[in-house]
């Protein structure tokens, strides 16, 4: 039988640690793949998990945790929100890539191959491909790649904000290359931006009210940051 497709996210992690050394420099599409694309799937592998992150002055005051949040439909949501900004500011077809043939055992092992194939099959000529993603850079790398709180002090300094960190390729479904690759926006977030959560034990430990501030600042940084990345990718026109 097959696991549940939110395993989906694992294989992103793993190409992403397995590929950071060979990412390259960030493009955007170029004119010539630009004037032969026509139809383009969208798959998102952000998956279900949700990290807290607490970054101190020293390490000993360093905290994090790990929460499943599969009602808050993040792969949806942000498939939803690239196909609905290449449907209404560019000239392609878009449409989500149907992911019920993925095997979710293996996309560790061949999960690029897999998306090639269901992208073929699906009548596709591009796939945006929405996964986590963060850089080894001093203000990157504090980042869990994915998506979750972060709060950062320095000396009685301290910054807080939600975050997402993912990167978006487009694949040449005919020859499975990746063509081009950009983050999801500058950074991963905009300090300062309710709400303004400490980093707690547990995402339980939130009020109710807490937990959906959290998922609502999620899907708004997810709106702005995916028209940053399709518009950087020169798949949209960039936001002003």
């Amino acid at each position: 039988m097959r696991r549940p497709l939110l395993l989906l996210a694992s294989w992103a992690l793993v190409s992403l640690l397995s590929g950071c050394a060979v990412l390259g420099a960030k493009r955007g599409v170029s004119e010539e793949d630009l004037s032969q694309t026509r139809r383009i799937g969208v798959v998102s592998l952000l998956g279900d998990r949700l990290y807290g992150v607490r970054i101190g002055t020293t390490v000993f005051q360093n905290d994090s945790f790990v929460a499943q949040v599969p009602e808050w439909k993040v792969d949806a949501y942000a498939t939803d929100r690239a196909v609905a900004l290449l449907k209404d500011r560019s000239s392609f077809e878009a449409a989500p890539l149907d992911r019920s043939e993925l095997v979710a055992d293996r996309m560790s092992v061949d999960g690029w191959q897999q998306l090639k194939t269901a992208g073929a099959r699906q009548g596709f000529d591009r796939l945006v491909i929405v996964r986590p993603g963060t850089a080894s850079t001093q203000d990157r790398g504090f980042f869990t790649p994915g998506y979750g709180l972060m709060e950062r002090s320095f000396f009685g300094l301290v910054r807080r904000c939600v975050y997402a960190a993912y990167i978006v390729d487009v694949m040449d479904v005919k020859t499975g290359e990746k063509i081009a690759w950009q983050w999801g926006s500058d950074f991963p977030c905009e300090y300062g931006k309710a709400p303004q959560l400490p980093i707690l034990a547990s995402f339980d430990q939130y009020s109710d009210v807490q937990r959906e501030s959290v998922r609502v600042g999620l899907m708004q940084w997810i709106d702005k940051s995916m028209a940053d990345a399709l518009g950087a990718l020169k798949l949209i026109p960039a936001p002003r």
